[in-house]
């Protein structure tokens, strides 16, 4: 663990031990080893004194930090990242569905492998006790500006993992645009929970030609309200674009939609620690 920083050969939670349960019927020896290296990051946070952190800061960082000890996914990393992917529109503060916060592992993750790595996890680590909360923590990390600008990076970076990405688009909205006429309009009201996104996704089984789709927030109470898309094609592959530069609107150009280009996911994301609602419009043309 020196790369976190730590010298000292003995880590101490507050307990003399860390206890990890074993059942023989409860999971793979690769499960017993991600839940050991899982309990053993949160005793990595209590030497850096993160110990009133919000759930969601705990349990997602050590998820993350246990797949990066571990190397690989397992049935438990499956299970809480589709929980999470599934109910992306809950804040990952929400503590109604708790596999939600593990599953978050999602954004560390984003932050682990774009931001900088180990040395970022530190500056984290090493920024919470005066900062307080997660979110300056973040901020505050000398490798990155803004942890709402890393949220929404995450959002729009990671969400095609192939192992999950099927089984959670079926709790995604979704609006068709076929045989649609010219100019194509519609004005959508959306409650967005903080730390949360919300993917609607616009499908047309008929081929449209080359289609021009304008995204736009119209109004929205507070800042940090922001707008990024993940097109998707026929064969599976992902196409992302650069956010734009004033996160309220987007102009997206897709050739042959409907036929090579079937699938535009818009992405409403509150990077607030506090709800919002978003008024955006999508228009097309032709």
């Amino acid at each position: 663990m020196s790369a976190l920083g730590l010298t000292i050969s003995y880590i101490s939670s507050g307990k003399s031990k860390i206890y990890v349960r074993y059942s023989e019927a409860a999971g793979s020896a690769s499960d017993y080893e991600v839940t050991l290296s899982h309990e053993f990051n949160h005793a990595v946070m209590s030497a850096y004194q993160i110990t009133t952190a919000e759930s969601w800061f705990k349990e997602s960082f050590s998820s993350m930090m246990a797949l990066v000890y571990h190397g690989s996914s397992t049935s438990w990393y499956n299970y809480y990242v589709q929980e999470y992917l599934s109910r992306s529109y809950y804040s990952i503060t929400n503590t109604y569905y708790p596999g939600i916060a593990y599953g978050a592992l999602m954004y560390p993750l984003y932050i682990y492998t774009y931001l900088g790595g180990l040395p970022t996890i530190r500056s984290i680590y090493e920024e919470y006790p005066d900062a307080g909360n997660p979110y300056d923590a973040i901020t505050d990390s000398v490798y990155i500006s803004n942890y709402r600008y890393a949220f929404l990076a995450s959002v729009s970076r990671n969400y095609k993992p192939v192992n999950y990405y099927t089984y959670a688009t079926s709790a995604w909205e979704t609006g068709s645009i076929n045989n649609f006429s010219v100019p194509f309009a519609s004005t959508t009201n959306m409650g967005v929970n903080p730390m949360a996104c919300h993917y609607q996704r616009f499908s047309s089984s008929t081929n449209i030609g080359t289609a021009y789709f304008t995204v736009e927030i119209t109004s929205s109470d507070g800042s940090g309200m922001m707008l990024n898309k993940i097109t998707e094609t026929a064969t599976g592959t992902l196409s992302i674009s650069t956010v734009s530069t004033s996160f309220t609107r987007i102009t997206v150009q897709q050739a042959n939609f409907g036929s090579t280009i079937n699938k535009l996911t818009l992405i409403p994301v509150n990077t607030n620690s506090s709800g919002g609602l978003i008024c955006y419009r999508l228009t097309a043309s032709t």
